[in-house]
C-alpha cells in the first residue's frame, strides 16, 4: 500500500488488478484490499464483479459502496445479490426488479423437488416472494415459479385449476403456451421426433394440440430449422 500522497506507479492498477483475481477464490478480503487500491474506475469496478460474489456482509457491501451509482455499481450489487443477499438488489438501480428474480429463481430451483405441481407448495412459495423483496401480489415471480414448474415437470394445463388463489391461477394459465413453445424449440434443436410423435412430457389439450400441429407445418419437421445450441 502506498503513503498517503504517494503517486502509484504506471501499471500498478493492473497488476492489483490480476493479484485480485488470483486470490478472490481463497483469500477474497485481500483480494477487496486490492480493488479499492485501484485508481481507474472502470478497472475498479472489475475487480468487485470478481472479488464481490465470494465476499459476505459488510466486507461485500463495501466494495460495492466504494463504485459509482451507475451501472458499475449497480451490477455490483446485483451480483451480490445474486450471491444470496436479496437486500444488496435494492441498491442494483434499474436491475433491481431482475436481480429479485434471479435470486427468487435461485431459491425455489433449490428447495423445491421436480414433482411439485402448481396449487402445491404455494405458502412456502409465497415466503420465498416476500423474502426477496416482491409484493405477494407481484405476478412476476409467481409466473417464473409455474414456469420452472412447467419447464421441469409435466406440462399439464389442467393442473392450474389447482391452484386456488385466481390471480395467481389466471399467472399460471398465461406461462403455459410461452413454456410449450420453448419446450417444442428445444425438442427440435434436440431430434426429439416431434414431428411424428406427440412429446412426452406434455398432456395436450384442444390449444396445444392445436399449436403442435402449427408448429409442425412451421418448423419442427423441417430439418433445416434446427438450432445449434447458444455457446
Amino acid at each position: 500500500m502506498l503513503a498517503c500522497g504517494e503517486d502509484r506507479p504506471p501499471g500498478q492498477d493492473r497488476v492489483d488488478f490480476v493479484a485480485a483475481l488470483q486470490l478472490a477464490e481463497d483469500h477474497p478480503n485481500k483480494a477487496a484490499a486490492l480493488c479499492h487500491e485501484i485508481e481507474d474506475g472502470p478497472l475498479r469496478a472489475d475487480c468487485a464483479w470478481a472479488v464481490v460474489p465470494h465476499l459476505e456482509g459488510e466486507e461485500a457491501a463495501a466494495l460495492c459502496v466504494s463504485l459509482p451509482d451507475t451501472a458499475l455499481g449497480h451490477e455490483c450489487w446485483f451480483l451480490l445479490g445474486e450471491s444470496g443477499d436479496p437486500s444488496a438488489c435494492a441498491n442494483a438501480g434499474p436491475m433491481a426488479d431482475d436481480c429479485r428474480i434471479h435470486v427468487f429463481s435461485q431459491r425455489i430451483w433449490s428447495h423445491f423437488d421436480s414433482d411439485v405441481r402448481p396449487g402445491e407448495a404455494e405458502e412456502e412459495v409465497l415466503l420465498h416472494v416476500v423474502g426477496v423483496g416482491f409484493a405477494p401480489s407481484d405476478v412476476r415471480p409467481w409466473s417464473a415459479w409455474f414456469r420452472q414448474l412447467f419447464t421441469r415437470g409435466v406440462l399439464d394445463p389442467t393442473t392450474c385449476l389447482a391452484v386456488e388463489d385466481l390471480d395467481r391461477r389466471e399467472v399460471c394459465a398465461r406461462t403455459v403456451l410461452p413454456v410449450f413453445h420453448d419446450r417444442l424449440n428445444h425438442g427440435r434443436d434436440t431430434e426429439e421426433g416431434l414431428c411424428e410423435e406427440d412429446p412426452a412430457w406434455a398432456v395436450l389439450d384442444e390449444p396445444l394440440r392445436l399449436v403442435l400441429e402449427e408448429r409442425r407445418a412451421e418448423d419442427l419437421c423441417d430439418p433445416t430449422k434446427k438450432q445449434a445450441p447458444p455457446g
